[in-house]
């Protein structure tokens, strides 16, 4: 990045693993990507499985909208947010 210019999100090309999004923002916020992606797959992991256990079907609704909204959330960003286009050195 150049001086002078803001800090952008793009989605990565050589840190992905599926749509390169964890990877961008894992760049954009200086952290590492693989604990972006651990947080949300056990967030979306721990949601579906107390969808899956009964004692907890009074709040299923809920846990359906948290579990849509994560899964819309990384569909949204891959559609959004543009490949950086100067990865290829990398």
């Amino acid at each position: 990045m150049e001086a002078g210019q803001p800090k952008r999100l793009y989605r990565t090309k050589h840190n992905r693993m599926v749509g390169g999004v964890f990877g961008g923002l894992g760049e954009y916020f200086g952290i590492e990507p693989m604990l972006i992606r651990g947080i949300y797959a056990l967030v979306l992991i721990l949601s579906i499985l107390v969808v899956l256990v009964p004692i907890f079907l009074a709040e299923a609704s809920f846990i359906y909208a948290v579990i849509i909204v994560l899964i819309a959330f990384y569909i949204v960003l891959w559609i959004m947010v543009p490949e950086h286009q100067h990865d290829a050195g990398k």
